[in-house]
């Protein structure tokens, strides 16, 4: 880790979170880790989101962004680390451009399918609900699952609604080498 530090410490810029499911800018991976996306890495990934949760604010699942330094907002103040993330701030853009990223497709991947198969699992629910809603005849068993359906569908919207929240480390373009950016890569 220290050498790796030492390649890549001087065009480090610091560390900020996307919301990966409200991203304005197009991400672009492949640019300096060509790896092809594994359906069988991605399906692990998400094994862990289920399992363990996301885990998405710290140093060693954050994703590496190549930026030049000119892009990034005057008034944000990057973040030292993810010691405290309530302190992290929010990357922001003076532009609409994609942002390249160094790695982390599978991360992506896994995230965007995960998100997907818990809109689908709030879908139903919903279904569910809207069903039960319009029956004639209530029972006192209908009732009951309807408040239940209604927390699930509420506990559910609250985890989907923050779980886009991404850290990122931001490597300043204009200062990193390509070799030392592939170096971070295969690290990750």
């Amino acid at each position: 880790m220290q050498q790796l530090d030492k390649k890549v410490g001087k065009c480090r810029l610091g560390v900020a979170w996307v919301d990966l499911l409200e991203l304005e800018n197009e991400l672009k991976f492949g640019d300096y880790n060509d790896r092809p996306e594994s359906e069988n890495e991605t399906n692990k990934i998400i094994a862990s989101f289920r399992k363990i949760g996301i885990a998405s604010m710290k140093e060693s699942s954050a994703i590496p962004v190549i930026l030049e330094r000119s892009r990034i907002a005057e008034s944000l103040e990057l973040g030292r680390d993810f010691s405290d993330p309530d302190s992290v701030p929010e990357l922001k853009l003076k532009d609409s451009n994609k942002i390249v990223v160094a790695s982390g497709q599978h991360r992506y991947s896994a995230l965007m399918k995960y998100w997907q198969s818990l809109e689908d699992d709030l879908d139903m629910i919903r279904k569910r609900m809207a069903k039960i809603a319009v029956l004639k005849n209530l029972e006192d068993h209908h009732v009951k699952e309807h408040s239940t359906l209604r927390d699930d569908a509420a506990q559910l919207m609250g985890f989907i609604r923050d779980m886009g929240k991404w850290g990122v480390t931001i490597y300043d373009k204009g200062k990193c080498h390509v070799t030392a950016i592939k170096t971070v890569t295969t690290a990750v």
